[in-house]
């Protein structure tokens, strides 16, 4: 048997990485030498992330920067991580999901011949433009990774199609459902509670100019016909999308922008939701844990599984298929539906099954832990 104290580094940037790496440290840290590493990519809003689950980073690059660049944070990315991991000498790191920490992270460590395990790993569109530049960063990141975590079955099928079916790998269900039911018992939200709210958020990249405005249009008129509902709106605090969003939807008087909220403040809001109304990925996996149905505002989704069980639907920034799904959620009162089926983005066992792997592939344990399945 191993040592008990293998050096992991777990390397995240972002506030939604923040959220779904907490559970993953959690579950290694009485087994490994572990350091939360933060590229800085996010600054306020990844700390937002954190702070529910008590973590600190071991490590803050700060590399964020006014005004920044994919071609900056990348660069700064590697050239940060690499210097530390010439000096920290990790047994293994471990990146999450798809943003340009990501790939820097797989980058540096690849660079440094660390091996890498991707949380996460072999989400796909198929289109390099959508999301922007993420289809880009987790493709790449796979091609490098050591180990791949997939997150469901149909994850998996997508690594072993694109010749990555002899990698180490487990399927593990998403480490966001860990994250949620962490939070839930800690809170105590009840998601029984249900009132006319309907939760907004939208950020991504490919949405900027006019779709975010067709996205806007749509929300405001839904909120003018259906006055009984409460809309809230966390704003992205990108310029790019808060000048569109306020110029659009300020005053409407049922109608609530917000600066982006506390981890725990936003999911106690999103739990007593009836609808949900976003282009982020992990509203679709967040949506179906607490019974709330998701009008997905993309074209394409990396996440397809929630769509042929009509817990999330995909309307894209189109106006009119937006409202036509509203109306189809609340005149069908569908989180009632939702509330019932089981959530085929994970179990709440993600971090613990990558936990059992790594102690596996060290040598420290021989068990051999089991894959999430999906439950129909």
């Amino acid at each position: 048997m191993g040592s008990l104290k293998k050096r992991i580094g777990i390397v995240v940037g972002t506030r939604p990485e923040a959220i779904k790496m907490a559970p993953v440290y959690l579950a290694l840290k009485d087994k490994f030498d572990v350091d939360f590493i933060a590229t800085g990519q996010h600054k306020e809003m990844f700390y937002q992330g954190l702070s529910p689950f008590g973590i600190k980073p071991t490590v803050d690059l700060k590399i964020m920067e006014q005004s920044q660049s994919l071609e900056s944070v990348l660069s700064k990315t590697v050239t940060g991580l690499s210097e530390m991991f010439k000096d920290k000498k990790y047994d293994m790191v471990l990146v999450h999901g798809d943003t340009t920490t990501t790939l820097g992270g797989a980058l540096a460590s690849f660079y440094n011949k660390i091996p890498c395990a991707h949380v996460e790993a072999g989400l796909r569109t198929g289109d390099l433009d959508y999301p922007y530049p993420e289809e880009a960063n987790r493709v790449l990141a796979d091609d490098i990774c050591t180990i791949l975590y997939a997150p469901t079955p149909w994850s998996w099928d997508n690594l072993k199609h694109e010749g990555l079916a002899d990698r180490e790998h487990l399927v593990t269900g998403n480490t966001v459902i860990d994250a949620l039911t962490i939070m839930q018992k800690r809170l105590g939200i009840n998601t029984d509670e249900k009132e006319n709210l309907v939760v907004v958020t939208t950020h991504r990249r490919e949405n900027w100019g006019s779709p975010l405005e067709h996205i806007c249009a749509a929300i405001k008129d839904l909120a003018l016909e259906f006055k009984d509902f409460k809309f809230v709106f966390p704003v992205h605090l990108n310029p790019v999308v808060r000048r569109v969003v306020y110029s659009v939807l300020d005053g409407i008087p049922n109608l609530e922008l917000t600066d982006p909220m506390e981890y725990d403040d936003f999911l106690k809001l999103l739990a007593r939701a009836k609808v949900a109304l976003s282009d982020s990925g992990g509203i679709q996996e967040e949506g179906p844990h607490f019974g709330v149905p998701v009008i997905l505002l993309r074209h394409v989704t990396e996440r397809p599984e929630g769509i042929p069980r009509k817990i999330v639907f995909l309307a894209g920034p189109d106006s009119e298929k937006i409202k036509e799904y509203f109306h189809f959620v609340v005149e069908n009162t569908w989180w009632e539906y939702v509330s019932n089926q089981p959530n085929p983005y994970g179990d709440g066992r993600a971090s613990e099954r990558i936990a059992a792997h790594l102690s596996h592939y060290f040598g420290i344990s021989e068990t051999i832990p089991s894959a999430f399945e999906e439950v129909f």
